[in-house]
């Protein structure tokens, strides 16, 4: 909802709704995850192939029950690191593809050898940790690798 409220000599413009909250608790995770620019997939699909995107994470925000996936909007990136993040793609989702699968081993070595590609690369750092982590103390069978997000 969209709405202006004020009188003649001053005027204020606001929005507020479930989307607006949504948009708040995403843009609030770009510094979780160090990138400038996260998307939901109801946005990428929107898109429609106009900028390079990369899954993050699928996660529930707060205040919210349904889970939401997360996309990099990763073309203003420098060009070595664009190049990069281009260049590892397969092999970024062959390291989801075995992360959700909970191959957390395989997981693991995928996310260290893109690492050293990318060592800056918070995503992958993330990942990387989770997957050391469920491979040591894999998570319940109920588990569907969606993270639950308290903070703002």
């Amino acid at each position: 909802t969209l709405g202006t409220i004020g009188s003649e000599n001053r005027v204020k413009c606001g929005v507020i709704g479930d989307c607006v909250n949504v948009a708040s608790r995403v843009e609030g995770l770009t510094r979780t995850y160090g990138v400038p620019i996260l998307t939901t997939e109801h946005t990428r699909t929107r898109l429609r192939g106009a900028f390079e995107l990369r899954f993050v994470d699928r996660v529930v925000v707060k205040g919210h029950h349904q889970p939401v996936a997360l996309y990099e909007v990763y073309d203003g990136d420098p060009e070595p690191i664009r190049e990069a993040k281009a260049f590892q793609q397969a092999r970024y989702e062959r390291a989801l593809t075995a992360y959700y699968g909970r191959d957390f081993r395989t997981a693991l070595r995928a996310f260290a050898e893109l690492r050293e590609e990318l060592p800056e690369d918070r995503v992958l750092a993330l990942f990387l940790e989770r997957s050391e982590r469920h491979a040591t103390e894999p998570p319940p069978d109920t588990w569907d690798g969606v993270e639950i997000l308290l903070h703002k």
